[in-house]
């Protein structure tokens, strides 16, 4: 899937990097020119945080 978009307010990452954090996930980034941007979200089974 390929997403392109040309205009926002650029909350989208650091919202979503709140969320996955908040429930003991990561988030990854890889990146290379010309061929885009791939961004892998983990999560865990349980998460441990009350």
């Amino acid at each position: 899937m390929k997403i392109v978009q040309e205009k926002g307010v650029g909350l989208g990452l650091p919202l979503a990097k709140r969320i996955v954090d908040m429930q003991g996930g990561t988030i990854a980034v890889q990146s290379e020119e010309g061929k885009g941007t791939t961004f892998i979200i983990s999560m865990p089974m349980e998460s441990g945080k009350t």
